[in-house]
């Protein structure tokens, strides 16, 4: 009797996209430097999957690396059993901690253990199921394997310094005033603040409700950052968001190559600042001196993310609802020639999440 030749495994690559009942305005590259994380361990990509239908997948068997932020849509859950899954940076967020803990859910994550996971509340989460697990840290520590620094380190890079849904919008008269007093008594330095941010992000500023929301934002930005950056670097650095327009055009591959330019710019950078932890972290990988903006005032779905991660970080706390910095990681405000270092404390994960994902793609099994 023959032996049947066992059919080969694909190559998987989890991505994020909303699906066509949800509807997105912009998309967050976030998701796309985690698609690249996984990426880099394979030669080949034979077969993208949405990380929201994983459920759906009934074509050859493929490995697939599941890491990432879980999910939108968890009554799509669990994947289809075509895929092998290597869980690892894995975060199960308190929105859907209910039905992705069920028992159901469990049976199915027991049968991969040990589960990696990018969080200590996740971790917390499946042990108290009683499911294998342990601290992974995220894969986009590992980005330094493929991406490099190939140029000197002259630019400063500010991303994302603060993210517009946490500030708070609905204004005390005590903010108010503050607010209209900065306007004022910095209107200069503002309206040259403005016409940098213009150029770089294309943002614009006009007195009506978006106008005046962008304005306050953008004191509430001057009034924090003022207290640990001179403000010259605040001219002189150049900004970068990680949101971007949804467009038909923009497909999958077309992410993927901004995620990838975007991480070189970081690779490359003198410092970098910034409230995104997927840029933070890559900035570990590449060596690139990075200043972390925790805000204290970001709610449970946000904070549940980032047990263990932001103790990998140098980090200043910020509040958005009382405009100010709590508390400085520096000794003194961040010149453009200012030399710091960060924490040795990512390498042992680095080096773990490298071994784990190698020994995974290179399996035959």
């Amino acid at each position: 009797m023959l032996n049947k030749k066992k059919e080969r495994k694909q190559n998987g690559l989890l991505f994020y996209s909303p699906l066509k009942n949800e509807e997105s305005a912009f998309f967050n590259l976030g998701d796309c430097i985690q698609s690249l994380a996984a990426k880099q361990f394979f030669d080949h990509i034979d077969v993208y999957i949405n990380r929201e239908e994983t459920n759906l997948y009934d074509c050859s068997p493929v490995k697939l690396i599941m890491n990432g932020w879980f999910m939108h849509n968890p009554y799509n859950w669990p994947p289809s059993d075509k895929i092998q899954p290597l869980f690892i940076s894995f975060h199960i967020n308190e929105y859907v901690r209910s039905i992705l803990t069920s028992p159901f859910s469990i049976d199915y994550l027991k049968q991969y253990e040990p589960i990696g996971c990018r969080d200590i509340n996740t971790y917390k989460l499946l042990n108290e199921k009683g499911v294998k697990a342990y601290f992974s840290a995220c894969l986009t520590l590992t980005l330094n394997r493929t991406i490099k620094n190939n140029s000197s380190r002259d630019i400063v890079y500010i991303v994302d310094p603060i993210v517009d849904h946490y500030i708070n919008n609905h204004l005390t008269l005590k903010n108010s005033f503050y607010c209209l007093w900065t306007l004022f008594s910095h209107f200069s330095f503002l309206l040259k603040l403005k016409r940098k941010y213009s150029s770089d992000l294309q943002y614009t500023f006009s007195f009506d409700r978006i106008g005046v929301k962008k304005i306050i934002n953008l004191i509430t930005f001057y009034r924090i950052f003022n207290g640990f950056v001179e403000r010259d670097v605040l001219l002189k650095a150049k900004y970068v968001t990680h949101v971007y327009k949804e467009r038909e055009e923009i497909d999958i591959n077309s992410k993927l190559e901004l995620a990838q330019e975007i991480l070189q710019k970081y690779a490359n950078a003198r410092y970098v600042i910034t409230s995104r932890i997927h840029c933070a972290l890559p900035c570990l990988a590449f060596e690139t001196p990075v200043i972390y903006i925790q805000n204290m005032d970001e709610n449970e779905m946000s904070h549940c993310r980032f047990g263990g991660i932001v103790d990998l970080f140098n980090i200043v706390k910020i509040s958005t609802k009382k405009s100010k910095l709590i508390s400085s990681c520096l000794g003194e405000k961040l010149r453009w020639n200012t030399i710091f270092v960060n924490k040795n404390t990512y390498v042992k994960y680095q080096k773990d999440l490298l071994k784990r994902c190698l020994e995974f793609v290179a399996s035959k099994e």
